[in-house]
């Protein structure tokens, strides 16, 4: 019989997949790109309305982790986003720009294996980021 062990990797994708969602839900104010509705960040049940959207599907390894392919979404147009991608694409696109989008378009690309210490640091980077984004804010309030 084979014993489980844990994936080391997998674990860190998941650590680096929060701490990314929630940098880029907090630097877009908590509002969708497609739609426009705002979540309040201290409603526990909004919070769990808003995604972290991507542009270029997830699976897509190079980009994974591209600010330029993330963008703060509701879950109604997240859900609907492979029906409604014309959307998303306008709005990313009038957000960074043409150019930009298509540098990711070809990032996307890519292949890119992620090792569990860059993701493992990613994470500890987007959570500090998450944190001082927030205390900005608080500051600026």
């Amino acid at each position: 019989m084979r014993s489980k062990r844990k994936n080391p990797r997998l674990a860190a994708q998941r650590k680096a997949d929060a701490a990314f969602s929630l940098y880029i839900r907090e630097r877009d104010h908590w509002t969708c790109i497609c739609c426009g509705w705002t979540a309040d960040k201290d409603d526990s049940k909004q919070r769990q309305q808003m995604h972290c959207g991507h542009l270029v599907r997830r699976g897509k390894q190079a980009v994974r982790y591209d600010e330029d392919n993330a963008h703060a979404q509701c879950f109604r147009c997240n859900k609907n986003h492979q029906h409604n991608h014309e959307v998303m694409t306008l709005r990313v696109i009038q957000k960074i720009g043409k150019k930009r989008h298509e540098n990711l378009l070809i990032r996307a690309g890519q292949l890119k294996q992620w090792k569990a210490e860059e993701l493992l640091t990613m994470a500890s980077e987007y959570l500090s980021d998450h944190a001082d984004l927030t205390t900005e804010r608080m500051g600026a309030a």
